[in-house]
């Protein structure tokens, strides 16, 4: 969902899911609701200097909404994933979230929640 701040200009400012601001940079998304407000495309060149197109791991499973729809994403994404796939980017597994996030009292899921 937008910022209360991007609201008014929805309009008027394009977002995206990320943008590679390195090689092999890595984005996934999971479980997510998605509004209609991203762009469909989803990830955007890091510059026309230095796209950094090459080697990026950007990848969704399991969201929902009008903006979840991952068939027009860009090509150099890696698009929809299987779940098998995405289970090594649940908070237990990729950052071993249970040894110490509940101590920042952030709220989190350890896997998925509803697929």
């Amino acid at each position: 969902m937008p910022d209360v701040d991007l609201k008014p200009h929805l309009q008027t400012v394009k977002t995206y899911l990320a943008r590679p601001w390195k090689q092999f940079s890595t984005a996934v998304f999971l479980e997510n609701y998605i509004a209609n407000f991203v762009q469909r495309d989803g990830y955007l060149i890091w510059t026309k200097e230095q796209p950094n197109i090459e080697h990026p791991y950007f990848a969704e499973f399991g969201n929902t909404g009008p903006g979840a729809n991952a068939t027009a994403r860009v090509y150099w994404a890696k698009g929809l994933i299987s779940k098998m796939a995405a289970s090594i980017f649940t908070a237990e597994r990729f950052i071993h979230a249970s040894t110490w996030l509940p101590a920042t009292g952030i709220p989190y899921d350890h896997g998925f929640t509803s697929t």
